[in-house]
């Protein structure tokens, strides 16, 4: 049995667009109901500047990937059982 790489990437995809979004939902939050404290606005500052970060780095390794591949789960399982 095969999964095809594409799969992780849309997981990972989901993952940080879920984070995002969560950044700014505090952002609005943060605005909306007026709790503008330093402390707040750092760190939802910090989310989204470091969301935006791991996309960055994530849009520079990604492009060296071969989409096309697939991993192989039964030889991934094989690996495992020494004997």
């Amino acid at each position: 049995m095969a999964i095809p790489y594409v799969i992780f990437l849309g997981l990972y995809v989901i993952g940080l667009i879920m984070l995002l979004v969560f950044g700014l939902s505090s952002l609005y939050h943060l605005l909306r109901y007026g709790f503008f404290t330093p402390t707040s606005v750092f760190m939802t500052f910090l989310l989204i500047a470091g969301t935006a970060l791991i996309l960055f780095i994530s849009y520079q390794h990604i492009g060296a990937i071969d989409w096309g591949r697939s991993f192989d789960v039964e030889l991934f399982a094989q690996s495992l059982n020494p004997f």
